[in-house]
């Protein structure tokens, strides 16, 4: 199968992060309860956890969180996904933060961008998967160190009309897919997200990163059409790469 196929397909795994960060609002240091169950209620997720300065809301079967903190916000997914349920889950999320009485007006933001992770299975060896990805030029790259490269990365960052994309392609093996991808609230029960065979033993790990650093005031309308635009952005950054690397042909990048 080709690697942009299997990137999207039920084989591969994903963690896909909606985060805002914006100037502290102090009262939501008074409202965490209240406004945790009202997300729990309002987004059908069971699980609720208040911290010192933030709140997370969860659900352990879908895989699936939400978070506020006086700084921050955003919303987690893992697992296979199509776009439209990332960004249908994103959206969702985003109607209802905007109803609390802190962002009814809007909130100034001072970053917003959506990251996609996600491991790969390509049927490859480690070793052999280091070798497609240097596109043949392994023996080049190890003659510069006088040594053998025994694994790469590439790493580019983009500027667009829209923002900022960083990304980061490179082999990787199960264990590392699992720090990498690890759900970030432990709990009780059967978490398939923390599971290591739930990952390929080797594959390619992506990871592409949308942002913008606006610095202005946004309502939840221009919050939310950024996010749709990045949702869609940080697939098709991640299948372009999968295509070329797999392809064999020069990217241009360099190898770290």
């Amino acid at each position: 199968m080709p690697w942009a196929h299997a990137a999207f397909n039920e084989g591969a795994s994903s963690k896909q992060v909606l985060q805002i960060r914006f100037q502290p609002i102090a009262s939501v240091l008074d409202s965490r309860g209240k406004w945790a169950e009202a997300l729990s209620s309002s987004l059908a997720l069971r699980n609720w956890r208040i911290g010192k300065d933030r709140f997370d809301v969860y659900d352990l079967a879908k895989q699936s969180r939400v978070f506020v903190s006086h700084r921050n916000a955003g919303c987690v997914l893992h697992g296979w996904t199509s776009r439209e349920t990332f960004t249908d889950f994103a959206v969702s999320f985003l109607r209802e933060l905007f109803k609390l009485p802190a962002f009814l007006s809007g909130v100034y933001v001072q970053r917003i961008g959506i990251r996609l992770t996600a491991a790969i299975p390509v049927g490859l060896t480690f070793e052999d998967l280091v070798v497609q990805l240097s596109g043949g030029k392994k023996a080049r790259l190890a003659a510069l160190e006088g040594a053998t490269i025994e694994d790469l990365a590439f790493v580019s960052n983009y500027a667009t009309e829209s923002g900022k994309i960083h990304t980061q392609i490179g082999p990787m093996r199960r264990d590392e897919f699992a720090k990498a991808l690890a759900w970030e609230i432990r709990d009780v029960g059967d978490d398939t997200a923390q599971r290591p065979d739930t990952y390929p033993e080797v594959g390619i790990f992506g990871d592409i990163d949308c942002w913008k650093a606006p610095a202005v005031v946004m309502k939840r309308n221009e919050v939310e059409k950024l996010g749709r635009t990045y949702a869609g952005a940080c697939r098709a950054r991640l299948k372009e790469l999968l295509e070329l690397y797999e392809s064999g042909e020069d990217s241009g990048n360099e190898a770290s």
